[in-house]
């Protein structure tokens, strides 16, 4: 009895490990927010050497990218235009992964010459927005909070 739960158990083990999913970055992921009328860039990792196949719901578009020896694979995207209309982008390496309720927005404001609206970090609007937003529960609204890493550079 031993034996078969053992071997039972392996088995499951090695067919887990043989099938394993997309996986994307924090940015990417249900709610998130794209551009409208820009080329977006999307990536993530996968197993090295696999196609990587990405549909977007807006017009069926696929595009596939081929993971590196690292596992990094990137596509770029044509967003469609601004719109109200939740859409999805599937993720397929063999193993679907899909994220919903996707946006297409016009610019919100520039921030460094890039089209975003940036609210400053650990500042007490910043609380009171997330407050606001997650209390009310806006599904319009959709907020990501990013962690920002500076490193010292040597002169």
């Amino acid at each position: 009895m031993k034996k078969l739960v053992g071997m039972m158990l392996l088995a499951l083990m090695i067919g887990a490990s043989t099938k394993a999913k997309v996986r994307l970055p924090h940015l990417v992921g249900d709610n998130m927010v794209l551009q409208q009328q820009t080329d977006a860039r999307l990536w993530g990792w996968a197993d090295a050497g696999k196609t990587v196949r990405v549909t977007v719901s807006w017009n069926n578009d696929t595009y596939t990218a081929k993971a590196d020896s690292q596992g990094k694979w990137m596509v770029t995207v044509k967003t469609p235009d601004a719109s109200f209309t939740p859409l999805s982008i599937t993720f397929d390496d063999g193993d679907k992964t899909t994220i919903n309720n996707v946006l297409s927005v016009v610019r919100c404001g520039y921030v460094q010459g890039k089209a975003i609206w940036k609210c400053p970090s650990g500042g007490l609007m910043t609380v009171l927005w997330m407050i606001i937003i997650r209390w009310w529960q806006m599904p319009l609204i959709h907020l990501v909070s990013v962690m920002q890493r500076y490193q010292a550079l040597c002169a």
